[in-house]
């Protein structure tokens, strides 16, 4: 059950990052839309108080920007890393290059750990579960737009939240 929260959580920060990573211009501003989506989603989703929405979104937007800090730096390890390239690579270069990415996982999933207890304290397990479920929602609803634009089609308005 852990390893699909943990799956859950990676993909959709994945999808975040992938996403949010596209430069000061309209890629700010996107991503700006497409926080306040997931936004909406995950507070649709978990139907939080008052009082629990004023503990989560901090606890729950730090935990967000460490982890996707965390991604960026997995990226920046990785970006110059093709598959044609490897093989030429040294084996010293090979280990610590998988070194580097054990420790970037581990150090992720060591995130994603303390984000669920820290959230265990402001949110139910149902909402905690929710979460998840929600985080996924939005992951897929951006894997749509992104394919719906490689297809040519106009993408939905990423400022609505899904209907449930």
């Amino acid at each position: 059950m852990k390893s699909k929260h943990f799956i859950f959580l990676t993909l959709s920060i994945l999808s975040t990052t992938f996403i949010f990573g596209q430069g000061p211009d309209r890629g700010e501003m996107q991503g700006e839309q497409l926080m306040a989506l997931k936004t909406g989603i995950i507070t649709q989703a978990l139907s939080l108080s008052p009082e629990q929405a004023q503990s989560f979104w901090p606890i729950y937007n730090q935990f967000n920007d460490q982890i996707t800090e965390s991604r960026r730096e997995l990226g920046e390890i990785l970006k110059d890393a093709k598959p044609q390239d490897v093989d030429k690579w040294t084996d010293e270069k090979v280990e610590a290059t998988l070194r580097l990415l054990a420790e970037h996982k581990e150090n992720e999933q060591r995130l994603i750990n303390q984000m669920q207890e820290a959230l265990r304290k402001v949110i139910s397990p149902k909402q905690l579960l929710k979460l998840h479920v929600s985080e996924e929602r939005f992951k897929h609803r951006i894997i749509e737009r992104i394919k719906k634009r490689g297809r040519g089609q106009r993408s939905e308005r990423p400022d609505r939240p899904e209907r449930q």
